[in-house]
């Protein structure tokens, strides 16, 4: 905005105040203002804060619109050099044990590419756990995308953990095929009975 020489209140939005912020915002439109809700972080609602305001808009009959900017999941999904359609975005993994564990069962049920956030504090121990639970796949970590320093690792689980013994810096997405569960073998009529 300073570069564009516009000059109009600025208000944080962030996932420990968008509720109350969505308030305030609505109250404004309903007073005949504009409202323009810009990130720096990503795409708005995309495992950003944005959600509740849009819903906050639909359920108070204000129409908006959306004008799509960087979005690291679109990003990832090319870039990453994986089979791009169709694709899974499933954002951050859940930390809790019971939800995370759900959350691994329902990307095991596709055949597609998966992208996850991660932080990167955690993208080894990550990628660690996806090897353990699917096998080791072809993947990708990509970092700080739509950046100046997006760099992008390729291989296979196995090949990308020991790159990451140190922490990276910034954003990281993680995107990889779940092999395809084997089949079970058809038993026959003999081995069935016995």
């Amino acid at each position: 905005m300073t570069h564009l020489g516009i000059e109009k209140p600025v208000l944080s939005c962030h996932s420990h105040n968008e509720r109350a912020r969505s308030e305030q915002l609505l109250q404004a439109l309903a007073a005949g203002q504009e409202v323009a809700y810009v990130s720096d972080a990503g795409m708005p609602a995309v495992s950003d804060p944005g959600a509740v305001l849009a819903q906050a808009c639909i359920a108070g009959g204000f129409p908006y619109t959306v004008v799509p900017g960087a979005s690291a999941v679109l990003t990832a999904a090319v870039l990453s050099g994986l089979p791009p359609q169709p694709f899974s975005f499933f954002g951050f993994l859940p930390r809790e044990s019971k939800p995370r564990k759900e959350t691994l069962a329902a990307i095991g049920s596709v055949q597609h590419q998966v992208i996850l956030y991660e932080s990167p504090h955690r993208v080894q121990a990550t990628l660690r756990e996806l090897e353990a639970t699917f096998g080791d796949c072809q993947a990708a970590v990509l970092r700080e995308l739509t950046k100046k320093f997006e760099t992008v690792y390729r291989g296979t689980f196995q090949s990308l953990i020991p790159l990451f013994e140190t922490e990276p810096k910034g954003e990281c997405v993680l995107a990889f095929v779940p092999k395809p569960k084997p089949k079970p073998k058809a038993r026959s009529l003999d081995e069935a009975l016995l």
